[in-house]
């Protein structure tokens, strides 16, 4: 079956904070599962290094993801509204925005990050959108992130 793509492996000395993260577009048209949208969203994530985000899924509406954490120099918000900021001047057109609020979790065993994992990927099933959450296209993985001592995960 496909898979969504990998990207590199990251290998962290001590444990980063896992979050889990969806974030909602701004007006009444769904825009977030775009190819456009897909391509300015990887690119920017691809820079990003201090903040890596590993699974993602592009929904019509919202973006789900889970990223590590694995540097204490800013908070989750502030690396949020610095994507979005970047996001927004990648992709410059300006009815394409996010939300001011998201919703996020750190995920706090591995059970919670694998389930977590497996509730992201099948949001396209459960929306009858595809019948395999393979066959969905806006998802991917930025960086491969795995549970310290785990050996599944994207």
């Amino acid at each position: 079956p496909k898979r969504p793509v990998q990207g590199e492996l990251v290998v962290m000395e001590r444990r980063p904070v896992m979050v889990a993260g969806a974030l909602a577009a701004r007006g009444p048209i769904p825009w977030v599962a775009t190819p456009e949208v897909h391509d300015a969203l990887r690119e920017v994530w691809y820079e990003e290094r201090a903040r890596r985000v590993g699974l993602y899924l592009l929904m019509p509406e919202p973006l789900h993801f889970v990223a590590s954490m694995n540097d204490d120099s800013t908070t989750f918000a502030v690396w949020l509204e610095e994507w979005k900021l970047r996001f927004g001047e990648r992709i410059d057109d300006p009815t394409l925005r996010w939300h001011d609020t998201d919703w996020h979790e750190t995920l706090r065993s591995e059970r919670h990050y694998l389930e977590t994992l497996n509730h992201i990927r099948h949001n396209p099933v459960r929306r009858d959108l595809v019948t395999d959450p393979d066959d969905w296209p806006y998802q991917g993985v930025i960086f491969s992130l795995h549970w310290e001592g785990c050996s599944e995960g994207y």
